[in-house]
């Protein structure tokens, strides 16, 4: 049960298709999501340190995945609030 007013998460994300999951999911931003699951909130020069990649290189993956839900930013930080992705 949620508390009146609490937010609550979808327990999964969908694609319409499969070549629309590999876009959105290409190699480079699987390893966004795995420096990400666990770690709470990081700073985007963090995630890309930890990834290996240049900064503006992971900026604009983390914008794809934000605006495809799989990820949250706000203006310090972006997080995987999951415990991992599961395909089925």
């Amino acid at each position: 049960m949620h508390r009146p007013g609490a937010l609550v998460r979808p327990h999964s994300i969908s694609f319409a298709t499969y070549d629309r999951m590999q876009e959105v999911l290409s190699p480079a931003r699987l390893e966004i999501i795995k420096s990400l699951v666990g770690k709470g909130a990081l700073a985007i020069h963090e995630v890309a340190q930890r990834a290996g990649r240049e900064v503006e290189a992971v900026r604009d993956d983390i914008t794809r995945l934000v605006n495809a839900g799989i990820i949250e930013r706000d203006a310090e930080c972006v997080r995987f609030d999951y415990d991992g992705i599961e395909l089925s």
